[in-house]
């Protein structure tokens, strides 16, 4: 098997598909609780599209207007996350991401 393509793998029982084990929240620190919902992503792979229309549109941009002018987006320089596409809706939408 060729593992490049930097996804992280687990094999598990068909029943154990969303098992609290197998299941990692993430969380983006701020001076309020720090916590957002956990986002799955099911069919498929995360794709550009899939980044901004799932991930950045509905939730990120949600929680940095909560916080406001002190939210600071980190993210982990995955290829959806380094787009122009995705350069250009954190631009349109003020949002800024972590040197």
């Amino acid at each position: 098997m060729d593992f490049t393509d930097r996804r992280a793998r687990v094999w598990r029982s068909p029943n154990e598909r969303l098992a609290p084990a197998w299941v990692q929240s993430w969380f983006l620190g701020n001076k309020r609780s720090g916590k957002t919902d956990l986002h799955i992503i099911e069919n498929g792979t995360l794709t550009v599209v899939r980044y901004v229309n799932e991930i950045l549109d509905v939730h990120v941009r949600t929680y940095a207007g909560a916080v406001g002018s002190d939210f600071i987006l980190n993210d982990d320089n995955a290829r959806a996350h380094r787009t122009h596409t995705t350069n250009r809706y954190l631009e349109e939408a003020t949002i800024v991401r972590m040197d």
